[in-house]
Parts: C-alpha cells; structure tokens; sequence
C-alpha cells in the first residue's frame, strides 16, 4: 500500500492487488461547527469498498470472527460529537472524524499497545483499525494534537455517553456495584527521588538560572517545576509530622503529583491509585484517579455512575480498606446499603477477622446504657476522658480497664510494659458496629462473596491484557486521560463478549446466539474429528506396542 508522506491517504489500487482502498478525496462529511457557525468537512471515507485480496473487508472480517469490530464501528458512530467538532474551524485542509480517531486510540488500548507510535504503526497494517478509520492513516503528530485538543471530552463527557450506550444496549444494570482500586507506577523514575531538603535546594538553583535568563522558557517551566516538587514534598512532611511519623517524604522532580507508596507486586515507586466501579457484567460504570488516597473517590464513583446507569444505586460492596466514617458518611446520606467487612476473610464461619496478632477492637463489645466496653474474659472498660478534635484529628471517648497483668489474654491484649487496655471510641463506630453485626448474617455473606467476581478481573484484564502495567503520560490530569481511555478500552472488549451472547428474534427468547463455525473438510475436518473422538491420539498419545 502506498501513500503520500504525512498525509495518511492511501491511493487506491486496482483489482489485481492484494489491497484496494477508496479514493479519499470524493468523500467528506460536514458537520456544523459552533466556532464560526460554518459547516467542517471531515475526512471519513467508508469501509465498504476496502478489500483485501478478492474478499472485501466486511466478508473477510465476518469469516475470521471479527464481527465485534463491526459493532463497535456502528457503536462510536451512534454517539453524539458535536463537543469536537465544536473545536474545529472550517476551511483548510479536512481533519479526520473523531469517531475515527477515537476508534483507533481505543483499539490500541485494547489491544495492548498503549503508546501513539504503536497506533501510528497499528492504523497502516491492522484490518480492525482499517474498518474503524475507514482506511484513513493518521500519522503520530495527528493523533498527538487530537488527544490534546478533546482531553477533557475523553476523559470524563466521552466515557459516560459511551458506557451509557453499552449499558443500554445490553440491558445491563447498575443498582448493585462493586468498588475497589489498584496501585499503578507513574511515569516518573523511582531512581530520582528528592527529599524536602535536597527539593529545596533544587528550587533555588533552578530559580537562579531562570533569573539570570530570562527569556529562556525552558528554564522557567523547569524552575517551576522544581518549586511545586518543593512544596509538595514539604506538604507531605507535614501531614506525616501531624499523624505522628518521621517527615522522610520522596517526591519525584518531574512528576510531583505521583506518591511514594508501596506496589501490588512488592517495591516502592512513584504511582497512582486508580479506582473503578463494575457491576455484574464487570463493566465500569465510574473511574477515578487519586495520587494516594481510594476513599476519596468514592462519592465521584457513585455519582458517576448514577449519571451513566440513569438510576440510583442501592447496594454498593467495598474490601476493608474502605471501612472508614468517610465512606459510612456518603452511604447515610445517599441511602445506598454498604456491604463492607472489618478485616480479610478466613474462608471459615469465622467471618472476617483483622489481620493483626493484638485483639482488636472489633473483640470488645459496647453496652450504651452502661457507657463501657466488655473485654472477651468478661472485664469492663469504663469511662476515661472526652477529648476534642484538634489538629485535623476527630473527637473521640476513652476508656480504661483495671489491671490485667493477671488476665490469659494479656500478652496479646496489652502493649508491652502496660497493665491497662485503653480504647478509643469515634462518633462513627456506633454504625462500624451495627454494619460488623450485619455481616455475620449468612445471606449478607453469600452476596458479598460476588464483589470479588464483578471487581477483582476488571484490574486484572487492564493490567494483563490492556498493558496497564505503568502510566506513559505524567501529571494526574493526563494520567485521568489515560485511565480513562483504558476504562472505555475495557468496556468495548465486555460489549464484544457480552453482545454476542445476546439472545436473536429468531431463536427466541432466552437463547444465546452462538458464534457458527465454519465446516471444514479434508485435513482440517479429520484432525477436528480426531481431537473430538480421540483426545489422546490427538495429544500426541500412541499405543506402546507403536512406539
């Protein structure tokens, strides 16, 4: 195939090739621009007359399985993009449709290959990228500019209209989600760490240098830089001092958004937490991004995905680290029934239990009339002192036991050198309580078991399949752009699965259309035929007495 440089348009070959593509200069779309009130005409040819040898591209792609690539070209042509064409202007030469483009970005995605230069490559020798473009050839700069020109349309408008639609087509359901987030590394090394004292020497010679030119605008985007790595280093430093922790902070240079947290697969490293809500066909209805922090997200996930399913949420499950009063706090005041247990589960009737060697408070049981707490030998803990919030820290009632040097359970009640167990109690542990309570019940536990199912893959293809391994682009606003292209990535590759179970008119009601294979003779048809009456023979297996 051959085309002009940087230009992307393939000129069209005659029937004795291998391949033939539509000429692209008679087809062109105009769409209604809001710029200047004129009409743009996109460079969106149809896939109708590309052919490959002499099969044309939808019977080849019928005949190899490929019909979800079909459904997903008339999926991102159904949805609404008057917000990007919005940012073109007319005249000059034709820009490629953004449903081509965004086509093409989620196929990479989907596909495992992540970086611009790989879709650059996919889009000239990829048949599904062909039917998706309609055989345009978008070169890396072209895509670069369309990812930078429509980033918050991809990230937040464009996700919901198109889980929207999946969610409508498929006639799935979001009143029950599952909520959880993973650890992925930022783009930034972990070899380049600055603590505060080495970040602010960074900043003042950098700001230096950028005085002394002042009109270098490379030196002030880098003295810039360095001055947000010195404050936000020192933020950390300062939070750590208040919980009571050696201000020991590590901020990478480039990227000082991203954290310094511990992996899911063992190490440190600058990374993200995103998070994600599935429901029961694992598709995900709500995405967020935070630096460090899952709990906040929550609300943001709810709320989204309220938006994209057009109806409330009634049951939303969460693992333990969710169990805090924030989390309780958006349950209360949305009326959503939460399902979170205290610790990990054991697998036993033993429910769940917290994975620590000293007794936990989940152990003592509180009586509100008597105001005090009972130990598991029977021992009360009474009324210590109120003390007020202060320093970001919430209220809290103490209580304290009398001696139990004497009690069997002292080396794993009491700390070391200690004779009394003392206990704090929060303005939110009275609803901890009722919610331990309610996951003792059995029904309450056979559904929470299904959380692991809807939530736990959803991770697992994006990292395995999609290649979500490491973020490729730095700062937290275009790492949102990103998570977000591999969320709807995710919920393309559930709408091939799942549409092709979806039952036809033909066979009824409740019948799953069933994907045909082609009848096969000759070789092919006996080695079928032996893999299906003969397993053994068709491993490899022979009879001793032949060997």
């Amino acid at each position: 195939m051959r085309s002009k440089k940087g230009s992307g348009r393939a000129r069209r070959v005659d029937g004795s090739g291998q391949l033939a593509l539509e000429s692209m200069s008679n087809v062109g779309v105009a769409a209604p621009s809001a710029v200047t009130g004129g009409a743009v005409v996109f460079c969106d040819p149809a896939p109708d007359r590309i052919a490959v040898g002499s099969l044309v591209l939808a019977q080849f792609m019928e005949m190899h399985s490929l019909g979800w690539v079909v459904d997903m070209r008339k999926l991102l042509r159904g949805l609404d993009w008057q917000a990007y064409v919005s940012r073109y202007k007319p005249g000059g030469r034709h820009p490629y449709h953004p449903a081509a483009m965004v086509g093409l970005l989620l196929l990479g995605h989907m596909t495992g290959r992540t970086s611009l230069r790989q879709m650059e490559a996919m889009a000239r020798t990829d048949l599904r990228a062909w039917w998706l473009t309609g055989g345009v050839m978008p070169d890396f700069t072209s895509l670069c500019r369309f990812v930078q020109r429509h980033q918050d349309d991809l990230t937040e408008a464009t996700f919901e209209a198109l889980t929207a639609k999946i969610l409508k087509l498929l006639g799935s359901l979001a009143a029950s989600v599952s909520i959880d987030g993973t650890v992925v590394q930022a783009a930034a090394s972990r070899w380049h760490l600055l603590k505060q004292e080495a970040a602010a020497a960074a900043a003042t010679q950098t700001r230096q240098a950028a005085d002394a030119a002042p009109n270098d605008k490379a030196l002030a985007n880098k003295a810039q830089m360095a001055q947000a790595a010195h404050e936000t280093v020192r933020e950390r430093d300062q939070r750590r001092t208040a919980r009571g922790r050696e201000p020991e902070a590590k901020v990478a240079p480039c990227e000082p958004e991203a954290v310094y947290q511990p992996l899911k697969h063992g190490g440190y490293a600058p990374s993200y937490k995103p998070s994600a809500a599935a429901n029961a066909d694992r598709i995900i209805t709500g995405k967020d991004v935070h630096p460090c922090n899952e709990v906040t997200q929550v609300d943001h996930l709810l709320a989204q995905t309220e938006r994209v399913a057009g109806a409330p949420v009634t049951t939303a499950l969460f693992d333990a680290g969710y169990n805090a009063a924030e989390v309780l706090d958006i349950g209360e005041c949305r009326g959503i029934e939460l399902l979170i247990p205290e610790g990990k589960s054991t697998g036993s009737d033993e429910s769940w239990v917290q994975a620590r060697t000293k007794l936990g408070k989940d152990k003592f049981s509180y009586d509100a009339e008597t105001n005090s707490y009972t130990c598991p030998q029977g021992r009360r803990l009474v009324f210590d002192h109120r003390c007020k919030s202060s320093g970001g820290k919430p209220a809290y009632v103490r209580y304290k036991s009398q001696d139990c040097r004497d009690c069997p359970l002292a080396e794993r009640c009491l700390s070391k050198g200690a004779r009394q167990r003392t206990l704090k109690r929060y303005a939110h542990d009275g609803r901890k309580d009722a919610l331990r309570l309610k996951m003792q019940q059995p029904e309450i536990r056979q559904r929470y078991k299904k959380r692991q199912a809807h939530i736990e893959p959803v991770h697992s293809e994006q990292k395995r399949v999609q290649g979500m391994t490491r973020f490729r682009r730095r700062g937290l606003r275009r790492v949102k752009l990103e998570y977000s292209l591999h969320c709807m990535a995710h919920n393309l590759r559930r709408f091939g699965v799942l549409g092709s179970r979806r039952p036809t008119a033909s066979r009824g009601r409740g019948a799953c259309q069933r994907r045909r294979r082609a009848p096969a003779s000759g070789l092919l048809g006996a080695r079928r035929r032996t893999q299906r009456c003969h397993p053994r023979l068709a491993s490899g297996w022979r009879h001793p007495a032949r060997r």
